[in-house]
């Protein structure tokens, strides 16, 4: 079947920008993991973060107390390119903000 030199020619555009979409995606999610472990140090070590293309970021992992999902969905969600943050996937050692 012969591909004609236009429709290869798209078929590369469009690749090329679903490459630069995750690029981009890729990069806000690594600015996001990146505050986090700055402003929560050991207590984010167990949490992870990934940013789709529409710009919603999706933390999963473990973290010590429910105060700290909520901090960490409010530091994610001031990352520039994150419209909005879930923590849906994160779980937590404990139920309560109790030592």
């Amino acid at each position: 079947m012969k591909t004609s030199y236009s429709a290869t020619l798209a078929l590369t555009i469009a690749a090329l920008g679903l490459s630069m979409a995750h690029a981009g995606e890729t990069e806000i999610a690594a600015k996001a993991q990146q505050t986090l472990t700055q402003e929560m140090g050991a207590t984010a070590k167990d949490m992870t973060v990934a940013v789709d293309g529409n710009g919603v970021a999706t933390l999963q992992g473990w973290a010590q107390q429910p105060k700290d999902v909520n901090q960490a969905r409010y530091l994610v969600s001031r990352v520039e390119g994150v419209k909005t943050a879930h923590s849906t996937g994160v779980r937590t050692w404990s139920s309560t903000d109790r030592y």
